[in-house]
């Protein structure tokens, strides 16, 4: 069994010099959608903040999170992952609140899929890239089972980004910037078993954070038979 994208919404760049650390935007699940992920990445200056995510009141489980200082500035760019199993159908609000006031910048991505196990997390990992780079930042993941779903996410400050493209079966979930500040997400319906390299290329140079994750397809039933 292969996950099946139901819909993706994002909140389009938000939250620019904002100081109540909080932020809601709609998400509509499809009847049957069995998991849904929310990709984040923000800017927090003087410190980094995490958050913590709801949707239809539902608390989200946090995958993880990355975080990476700029030299020059001393603002955080910080990515992270979450994800909810079984979330409720219909039209309801996706609810960021994070730990801290001073989010300078915030795009998040709510994506929902048919096809999740009950404990769909498989693994996840991080590259933080640690000093400037400026071709990609990449990021080494392994997945347990075939047909895998890989979901990532950047946070840059230089105003484009790319999307995953090792392996090439790929589908970006947004791309938002405001002024230099720029966030992007994409995922990979079916990744095959093993260790894989993804790529994420950047046009421009900057202190970058990216976070990645692999969920594992819910399994397919036996069927039994009686004979005589």
């Amino acid at each position: 069994m292969s996950f099946v994208l139901d819909a993706s919404a994002n909140s389009g760049a938000a939250l620019v010099n904002d100081s109540s650390g909080d932020y809601q935007f709609n998400h509509t699940v499809a009847s049957g959608a069995n998991l849904l992920v929310v990709t984040l990445g923000t800017r927090h200056n003087p410190v980094p903040r995490t958050a913590s995510v709801t949707y239809d009141g539902a608390a989200m489980t946090s995958v993880g999170a990355e975080s990476n200082q700029e030299a020059s500035t001393g603002t955080y760019n910080v990515t992270q992952i979450y994800y909810l199993v079984s979330p409720a159908s219909g039209t309801n609000v996706v609810d960021i609140t994070f730990n801290g006031p001073n989010v300078d910048f915030l795009v998040a991505g709510a994506n929902s899929f048919f096809g999740g196990a009950a404990a769909p997390l498989d693994t996840s990992g991080s590259h933080d890239t640690t000093t400037q780079v400026s071709t990609a930042t990449t990021g080494a993941l392994t997945a347990d089972k075939a047909n895998s779903l890989f979901i990532d996410v950047i946070m840059a400050n230089n105003g484009n980004t790319g999307t995953a493209t090792d392996p090439t079966r790929t589908a970006q979930i947004y791309e938002a910037a405001s002024g230099s500040n720029c966030s992007a997400s994409s995922y990979i319906l079916s990744v095959a078993a093993g260790a894989d390299t993804y790529n994420y290329p950047v046009g421009g140079t900057d202190y970058m954070s990216y976070y990645g994750a692999i969920f594992t397809t819910a399994p397919v039933g036996n069927r039994g038979y009686i004979i005589g």
